[in-house]
């Protein structure tokens, strides 16, 4: 009895900075999302199913922590008694591996993640699936992290914003039925549809004959602009003096901020040949700060219209990267840099659509 005390307490001082994580991780998601918009709370319930129950497995090498849906607002985080076996053991014989039909009947084969030594690992899994005699079985949980007693645990509150961001993702660029598929399910239709956006605008960036081409791609697709918005403003009217193109509603740093979006032609200068800024780009960049004066004068009524109103940001579309100095480019960075302004080539904007999705759309 001496021995397996002296076992559990071991054993539950390595865990808890692994219980720590789960439970800021959980509180992050639900502060995330109790800040959501009630509009589409709904849609989104299902796809956030890691706000839940968690339980998490010590094993020898590192802990398995399997998160199940939950509609409490109580986070629950069970750990189990440590096994004597290595995290790949526990994978290849445990519920984790174990899958059922809709009825609770188990599948005649068990599904395997391995991971020949997890001491130093961090590894995310979500749902999936296997189809035997036409029923398809899933697992009772839905999302895993296999967290090696050695690994360097990331930031929860970065973990919990990236996997928010991914439901967006998956919600814009996917649709709402990707919402309600497995995870490698919807990601695989996202990124299909995230590469067909990209090779299309490509096209129209290099072959296009008309540049209003541009400006309506990206006005018929938001995503391009922000993959992760929360909602979506066409339009906007600033009273009757100013109408933008988008207002999105994001999560940035500092939590959920409003961005108002100019698109400007792709054909239009940004420098002349002296190495000055166009009339063109200044004429467009003058607008935004225009409407930001606009906007500090008239917050109360801006208010009324987007709930949260606060410290509105600014994004400035314009031109392309053909022939742009770096020289040029520091300029460019010089100007807006410190500022609650930011620009974008429209070359620009398929490295940063490619690199968002890339980064958010994985287990």
């Amino acid at each position: 009895m001496g021995e397996k005390k002296a076992r559990l307490k071991a054993f539950g001082a390595r865990a808890a900075p692994i219980v720590e994580y789960v439970k800021l991780y959980q509180y992050a998601l639900r502060a995330l999302y109790k800040a959501l918009p009630e509009s589409i709370k709904d849609s989104l319930k299902s796809r956030l199913a890691v706000i839940g129950r968690s339980e998490i497995w010590p094993c020898l090498d590192g802990a398995i922590v399997l998160i199940s849906q939950d509609s409490k607002s109580d986070i629950t985080v069970a750990i189990k008694d440590p096994l004597n076996k290595t995290v790949d053991d526990f994978m290849k014989s445990s519920a984790a591996s174990a899958y059922y039909d809709k009825d609770g009947k188990k599948a005649p084969v068990q599904a395997i993640i391995s991971v020949k030594d997890a001491s130093k690992a961090i590894l995310h899994f979500a749902d999936n699936k296997i189809e035997s005699a036409g029923k398809i079985f899933r697992p009772n949980y839905d999302r895993g992290i296999i967290i090696g007693w050695g690994a360097k645990l990331e930031s929860p509150d970065t973990q919990a914003l990236d996997d928010f961001k991914s439901a967006f993702i998956t919600k814009n660029i996917g649709g709402n039925e990707a919402l309600n598929l497995s995870i490698q399910e919807e990601q695989k239709i996202t990124r299909t549809k995230a590469e067909r956006l990209i090779d299309k605008f490509t096209e129209l960036l290099n072959t296009s004959e008309k540049e209003e081409d541009l400006q309506l791609f990206l006005k018929n697709h938001p995503e391009f602009l922000y993959p992760d918005f929360i909602e979506c403003y066409p339009k906007f009217k600033l009273g009757e003096d100013y109408v933008t193109d988008y207002v999105l509603l994001v999560n940035g740093p500092q939590g959920s901020e409003y961005i108002f979006i100019e698109i400007e032609r792709p054909n239009k200068e940004i420098f002349i040949k002296a190495g000055q800024f166009s009339s063109d780009f200044t004429q467009a960049k003058d607008q935004i700060l225009e409407w930001d004066n606009w906007l500090t004068k008239n917050h109360a009524y801006v208010s009324r219209k987007l709930p949260n109103f606060y410290k509105p940001q600014f994004h400035l579309v314009i031109g392309r990267d053909t022939n742009l100095t770096i020289e040029n480019k520091e300029k460019i960075q010089s100007e807006f840099s410190a500022t609650s302004r930011r620009f974008s080539t429209y070359d620009d904007l398929v490295k940063r659509f490619k690199t968002i999705v890339d980064h958010l759309l994985q287990p």
